[in-house]
């Protein structure tokens, strides 16, 4: 009798132990979740603190500013060559047909 005794003490510690593990698992999600919620707030509020700042820099004429200064940069390359851009003449022939004129594999 002693024996059954200690075991079904035995088993009752042993399910007592799996349940605190189990709600220990369950809190610490919990808070790991809670954290990612509070730095995804705090990623939020710089977000807004930036887009305020940038918005405040910039202003329609300050934009105005900056296309007239971009019309006197040079040219990086020219977009013909790029091949972006196809004239009427540079059309491809057929479906496989590349800008130089050669037939792909």
């Amino acid at each position: 009798m002693f024996w059954k005794l200690l075991a079904i003490v035995a088993a009752i510690g042993l399910t007592a132990c799996g349940l605190l593990s189990m709600r220990q698992a369950r809190l610490q999600a919990a808070h790991e979740l809670a954290d990612a919620q509070l730095r995804i707030w705090r990623h939020d509020e710089e977000l807004l603190r930036l887009r305020a700042l940038i918005a405040e820099r910039v202003t329609p004429e300050r934009v105005r500013q900056m296309m007239a200064a971009a019309d006197n940069m040079p040219k990086l390359i020219d977009a013909t060559d790029a091949g972006w851009l196809i004239g009427p003449d540079d059309a491809p022939q057929g479906d496989w047909t590349r800008r130089t004129g050669e037939e792909a594999p």
